[in-house]
């Protein structure tokens, strides 16, 4: 459903903005 697309949009988000942190720290 259009929903359950939504949530996963909103994880892969949330997934990469915490890879991103993740990887901002180990470079700094």
């Amino acid at each position: 459903s259009a929903g359950d697309q939504r949530r996963v949009r909103v994880m892969l988000q949330m997934k990469t903005r915490d890879i991103a942190e993740l990887e901002r720290a180990a470079v700094g």
